[in-house]
């Protein structure tokens, strides 16, 4: 049987993370470029990849792979 489904928010990185490209996180773990979730956006629960734009410093890099336009930080997530 599988486990309960849980749902959170992306979270913006931790502040004491001091890498040029931090991490997001998720119910406070550090979630990699190219992970793999389902997320919520418009027009419902989508499956899709976090990705990184290494030319931007921060947290403003991060994004969705198949929606440049949208933030990670806040949207929610399945989370199994």
């Amino acid at each position: 049987m599988a486990g309960k489904v849980k749902y959170y928010q992306i979270e913006a990185p931790s502040p004491t993370d001091q890498d040029p490209h931090p991490s997001l996180t998720v119910d406070g773990e550090a979630i990699p470029c190219g992970y793999v979730l389902t997320v919520l956006l418009p027009g419902g629960w989508k499956r899709t990849a976090l990705e990184l734009d290494w030319n931007k410093k921060d947290s403003n890099g991060w994004y969705f792979s198949i929606n440049r336009d949208i933030s990670p930080i806040g949207v929610f997530c399945k989370w199994d």
